[in-house]
């Protein structure tokens, strides 16, 4: 799998449009995406992200084309914005296997307390 994101300084003018334009472009994923969110930076709430998982890396070629020319790049170029892009490989992952259990609301911090009596 390959990670990308694409990242660029979204005015508050602007977030509604983005918002907008993300969940336009990601009515219908096409088969090579795993997933895509549209992040906002907590620390630095004009700083937004597209993040992305692909499929298949051996398309690397295809999915940087794909980035510059369509798809999550244009979502902030409807808004007059110019992303930067990265690409990672995914390495290893980790994930909640029952996303509706009750665990869900555990607060993190008992969770740590649990997973330190463990050891």
């Amino acid at each position: 799998m390959v990670l990308s994101i694409l990242e660029a300084n979204v005015p508050p003018s602007k977030w509604d449009e983005i918002i907008t334009a993300f969940r336009h472009a990601t009515a219908l994923l096409p088969p090579q995406m795993c997933e895509s969110l549209l992040v906002q930076a907590v620390d630095d709430p004009q700083r937004w992200n597209i993040i992305t998982i692909w499929h298949n890396k051996r398309h690397i070629r295809l999915i940087q084309d794909t980035l510059r020319r369509c798809g999550a790049g244009e979502i902030f170029r409807s808004i007059g914005i110019e992303p930067v892009q990265s690409l990672f490989n995914v390495i290893a992952e980790a994930r909640e296997t029952d996303l509706g259990s009750d665990l869900a609301e555990t607060p993190v911090s008992d969770t740590l307390v649990v997973i330190e009596d463990e050891y």
